[in-house]
């Protein structure tokens, strides 16, 4: 289906003991979906090394179709240092205060 928005949810963390399955898994929706935006959404998203950090960044590069949602904002931080939120759309987590 042509512009639909396929939803991800990453948790934990990513490391060089799952980043290569994480990015497969992404890379295989992607080609499935070639027309759909993927929305990567990071809030349970706890620790990211720099492995997981380069394939995200690859990832962007690669796909003008991603962008990453719900993002703390430690983790924000440490994506515009590393250039991430110049490649791809990156959402600061919205935190709703009464």
């Amino acid at each position: 289906m042509d512009n639909e928005t396929l939803e991800i949810y990453l948790n934990g963390k990513i490391d060089s003991g799952n980043v290569k399955e994480t990015e497969e898994s992404i890379q295989e929706l992607l080609v499935e979906n070639p027309h759909s935006k993927i929305q990567i959404d990071l809030s349970g998203l706890e620790e990211i090394t720099d492995d997981g950090l380069k394939a995200l960044k690859q990832l962007g590069e690669k796909s003008k179709n991603v962008e990453l949602t719900n993002v703390t904002k430690d983790i924000y931080e440490v994506f515009e240092k590393q250039g991430i939120t110049s490649i791809m759309p990156v959402y600061e987590m919205k935190i709703d205060v009464e």
